[in-house]
């Protein structure tokens, strides 16, 4: 079996419909919306190869449709006025789903397919709608602009937002990446629950058997882990560490920063001409009451990437846990931190769109936590810092 390295990218915000002219609506397809369709989108596969692209259709309802009364539409550019247009055939049970692929994917695609299309757009930067009898019943991406919301991934809806949208959200889905086939097309279900996945990930095999130093290498990566302890606060996404001995022998001496994978904190006032920023004081606190009361604090790094960045930081993501001992409790403090809007996810890196846990890789762990700090408009994604003086 043809073996498939998918790596997500950011899944972007929601965007009004009205991207579009009128001129360009009313040339084309109805985009009204039909309220409580029990047929919608609930799965998009996009491989890391070119032609391997697949979308689902699911039926949440509790009985048989004919489908010959739905078609898709690919709006191209993410115009109203460019659309290509896959009309669905069959019958499609209840709780059952229909998966329509691109004729040129793998073997493996085709074979979870229904229908295959000979000229199935690469659609994961345009926006597609679902139509009942011409009317919308759901969306994927946004009217009016061709910007990438998803590619080498396979984007699957959650459990508990099986429901059509008039406009894309997507907290509502949740990327599974680095997968050998297509194991999730023709599943309704999505494996993990919203709760499981608000967790963030975990600690797992077999990043707790890695080196933290690549195997003849102090400047690379191993993806391994080391237990430190802290020396002191610098702000959220910053702080200094006392290493182990081997750690110290390498050159990166006690006392050296971390710069936390992934994230980008407001800034505090550090002196100078820079001020301070708006939640930048929030979120050192924030990250120093994490530390500050965890047992065990544990550094990992990113497998066959530089351990330093451009300032000579350690560039690492950071582990605490309540318990004195496993690794069942440890949570990741860059992930907190996004999760509760005191950052957005930057730094999309290759390497931490391929380190996975139950599946989903840490970046899109990342994305999810961002999407649903801004869903919520917490903190830097709409809220006033009280403490600020603007």
């Amino acid at each position: 079996m043809m073996k498939k390295t998918l790596v997500p990218l950011f899944l972007l915000l929601p965007i009004s419909l009205l991207g579009c002219t009128s001129n360009e609506e009313s040339s084309q397809e109805d985009l009204s919306f039909e309220e409580n369709s029990s047929v919608i989108f609930t799965e998009y596969f996009q491989g890391s190869f070119t032609n391997d692209r697949a979308f689902e259709i699911g039926n949440i309802g509790n009985e048989e449709v004919s489908l010959s009364d739905y078609k898709v539409v690919i709006y191209k550019s993410g115009k109203a006025s460019e659309p290509y247009e896959i009309q669905l055939n069959g019958t499609l049970k209840a709780k059952g789903t229909y998966v329509v692929a691109y004729s040129k994917s793998a073997d493996e695609i085709k074979s979870e397919s229904n229908q295959l299309d000979d000229s199935f757009p690469n659609i994961g930067k345009y926006p597609m709608a679902l139509f009942h009898h011409g009317r919308m019943v759901d969306m994927l991406g946004t009217m009016g602009y061709s910007i990438t919301w998803c590619d080498s991934v396979d984007l699957v809806r959650k459990n508990e937002y099986m429901m059509g949208r008039e406009t894309f959200t997507p907290y509502d889905w949740i990327g599974y990446s680095n997968i050998d086939n297509a194991n999730q097309l023709g599943t309704l279900a999505c494996p993990m629950s919203e709760e499981e996945i608000l967790k963030g990930p975990g600690i797992s095999s077999p990043y707790d058997s890695y080196n933290f130093f690549k195997e003849n290498s102090t400047t690379l990566g191993g993806g391994g882990f080391i237990d430190v302890t802290v020396m002191s606060y610098i702000d959220g996404d910053t702080t200094k560490f006392q290493y182990p001995q081997f750690v110290n022998d390498a050159g990166y001496r006690n006392g050296t920063s971390v710069r936390y994978e992934n994230i980008d904190t407001p800034e505090i006032y550090h002196g100078g001409n820079s001020p301070a920023m708006p939640w930048g004081d929030a979120a050192a606190d924030f990250t120093k009451g994490l530390l500050s009361k965890a047992k065990r604090i544990r550094l990992q790094s990113l497998p066959n990437v530089s351990i330093t960045e451009t300032y000579g930081r350690l560039l690492l993501y950071v582990w605490a846990s309540d318990e004195t001992s496993g690794n069942d409790s440890f949570y990741m403090v860059n992930y907190e931190i996004v999760k509760n809007g005191f950052s957005e996810v930057n730094f999309s890196g290759d390497t931490s769109s391929k380190m996975l846990y139950k599946g989903i890789s840490y970046y899109q762990y990342m994305i999810d936590a961002q999407n649903k700090a801004a869903k919520e408009g917490l903190r830097i994604h709409g809220q006033k810092d009280p403490n600020y003086q603007y």
